[in-house]
């Protein structure tokens, strides 16, 4: 096993195209560290940078305690699950197993023993004589896991492994990651733009936007304590209610409610609401509240996602390139908000309602 180390990384393409710029990140050895952003974040960049599928601009990554910016991908003792499967359609899945092994000429037993080890712990036992084309989606990428793991590398590289499965297999196979992963303990690196998949797989997340690292942590810690504007609206979904509000005086005022924080900074303000911080309550509740006008109810059978809007300036959040927030007026006079409730509380479309922060 070892450990990964991204010391002020760059990727310039031509143009010039910044896609990763200055990443100063550390992968402890047997960790499972993701990293999310959205799309053109420079994520899959940094990964195929650690694989060796991309050249360096500047910088060093070290694996182990060898710095890998001249080495061959073939020498760098890494594994890669490609998102599309990348499997031999002509070899049955036992040889796809085996067939790096076979490439590094390993002994022909030992082959054999380590392609049953993980055929086993992989549930492939009874799909080894099949070809891919006889296999369902997630046949398929436990194969391509299994020919990656079978050589026992020293880092375990993942790009989007789950985007081509659907939902119920998606959850299926987040689970069997999980558990592999605590099974055989290899240094981990995944990419994904999935939230839900960086929040329930990673020991860690690095959120990454326009190629720069914005916040690192355990997941629970960057959902409650987001570094800044961009990490507070993408991770959580739905994402987070931004609001466009003014402070004076220790108190702020979002539209027509006012909120008491003593310590906020005179002048305008960004107040973010989680959609799970918004609750129904009555006419007489004493606490700030506000009126949400109810425009399309979602039901999702263990919860309902209400969309809506409120009295009050809207906040086009935009984040220039030194990550600061800019508030421009939007040109409606009422905010959309989310809220996530209850299955029982269930408003209907064009109803008024009333809640409680």
């Amino acid at each position: 096993m070892a450990r990964v180390v991204f010391d002020g990384v760059t990727k310039v393409y031509p143009g010039p195209v910044i896609a990763v710029d200055d990443l100063a990140l550390e992968v402890a050895d047997a960790e499972f560290l993701i990293l999310v952003g959205p799309s053109g974040c420079g994520k899959s960049t940094a990964l195929r940078m650690v694989a060796g599928l991309e050249r360096i601009s500047e910088g060093t990554i070290t694996i182990g305690d060898r710095v890998v910016n001249d080495v061959p991908p073939k020498d760098r003792d890494i594994a890669m699950v490609f998102q599309n499967y990348a499997l031999y359609p002509h070899m049955t899945v036992e040889r796809n197993l085996g067939f790096g092994l076979r490439r590094r000429r390993t002994p022909r037993d030992d082959v054999r023993q380590r392609v049953d080890e993980v055929s086993r712990m992989l549930g492939l036992d009874e799909l080894l004589r099949r070809r891919p084309g006889q296999l369902s989606g997630g046949q398929r990428q436990r194969v391509a896991m299994g020919r990656a793991l079978v050589r026992e590398p020293e880092v375990f590289l993942l790009d989007e492994p789950l985007s081509n499965l659907d939902a119920k297999l998606r959850v299926e196979m987040r689970s069997e990651l999980k558990r592999l992963h605590d099974r055989i303990g290899v240094t981990t690196i995944y990419v994904t733009h999935d939230q839900v998949e960086a929040i329930t797989l990673g020991d860690r997340i690095a959120v990454l936007s326009e190629g720069v690292l914005q916040q690192v942590g355990p997941p629970q810690d960057v959902y409650d304590h987001p570094a800044n504007v961009f990490v507070a609206g993408f991770i959580g979904s739905p994402p987070m209610n931004l609001l466009k509000g003014r402070a004076t005086g220790g108190r702020i005022t979002v539209g027509d409610v006012e909120l008491a924080d003593p310590q906020v900074s005179e002048g305008e303000v960004l107040v973010g609401i989680r959609p799970e911080g918004l609750r129904p309550v009555g006419e007489d509740h004493a606490g700030p509240v506000f009126d949400v006008c109810v425009d399309v109810v979602e039901p999702l059978g263990d919860e309902v996602l209400v969309h809506g809007s409120i009295e009050g300036p809207v906040a086009d959040v935009r984040i220039r390139a030194e990550d600061e927030a800019l508030l421009a007026d939007g040109e409606r006079d009422r905010a959309r908000v989310t809220l996530r409730l209850l299955p029982e509380e269930r408003p209907k479309p064009g109803s008024r309602l009333r809640v409680a922060i």
